[in-house]
């Protein structure tokens, strides 16, 4: 349970970062994916010791595969708490589905894609039922 719990967190914390450097700080969105990543994978590697159930070379992954929705654009996904959501469902996904990807190219980039379909589709579901209630 904790690691699932770390590995969801990554998750919200690789999209978010990307997201701010995409349309905060105006990277764009593949530097804006590709220096965090770089960085956090360069930090497991060089300096952090090996932790328990292979988290050492899981983290960095998640993050790199979170960073993927962090590139969408704010058209998008336009605040900062629903790229979180975002990335929170990408960690979930990736914890609980990652065996189905397996062997699989693309399995990180689908499970970005995913998670801001779901998110679309929450917002848009949360809108219909708004303006229903508002009726």
């Amino acid at each position: 349970m904790i690691e699932e719990s770390i590995l969801i967190s990554t998750g919200v914390i690789g999209a978010l970062t990307t997201y701010v450097l995409n349309t905060r700080l105006k990277l764009g969105p593949i530097r804006a994916s590709t220096i965090p990543s770089f960085a956090i994978g360069l930090l497991f590697k060089l300096f952090i010791m090996e932790l328990p159930n292979g988290l050492s070379n899981t983290i960095p992954l998640v993050f790199f595969g979170a960073s993927f929705a962090g590139m969408t654009s704010r058209r998008i996904i336009d605040s900062a708490p629903w790229m979180m959501a975002s990335g929170a469902i990408f960690g979930t996904l990736f914890v609980y589905s990652s065996r189905f990807f397996n062997g699989y190219g693309g399995g990180l980039g689908i499970a970005a894609c995913l998670s801001i379909v779901i998110v679309i589709g929450i917002r848009w579901l949360l809108d219909k039922i708004s303006k229903m209630l508002e009726d």
